[in-house]
This record gives C-alpha cells, sequence and structure tokens, in this order.
C-alpha cells in the first residue's frame, strides 16, 4: 500500500471513529492539544502524526489501533 493510500485509509478510519462518537473535529482536536487544522489534515490523509499522537487520538475516540489502521500495508 502506498503511503498517500496508507494516509487517507488511516484518516477516513479516524473521521468515522469521530462521527460515532459525535465529536467534532475542534472537540478531538482540544482534547488532543492539536490544532483543529492539523486534526483536519489528518482526516483527509494528506499528513501523518507521531505515534504518540495518534494514540491520543485513539484515546479520545475510545478506539484501538487495530480500529483505525488497515491489516495489510
Amino acid at each position: 500500500m502506498s503511503a498517500t493510500k496508507l494516509g487517507k485509509t488511516i484518516g477516513a478510519n479516524l473521521q468515522k471513529a469521530r462521527k460515532a462518537r459525535r465529536y467534532t473535529q475542534e472537540e478531538v482536536a482540544k482534547k488532543v492539544d492539536v490544532t483543529a487544522n492539523y486534526y483536519a489534515t489528518l482526516e483527509r490523509g494528506e499528513a501523518t502524526a507521531s505515534i504518540e499522537t495518534y494514540y491520543a487520538i485513539f484515546a479520545v475516540l475510545g478506539v484501538k489501533a487495530s480500529d483505525i489502521m488497515p491489516d495489510k500495508l
């Protein structure tokens, strides 16, 4: 899987998890201590985060890494 496709898959999964919790991008960003613009770029697959940031997002969204990360690369 290309880096672009990987980012878009992770972003789509983050968006799905966020919407399931009925959070806005701004709410998640504030809880994770990143800007809303940066969080939006993660959901669009235009940026990647550090492992620490991803795990902070997973904690806020109440998901496991395996719920967000694709099974195969």
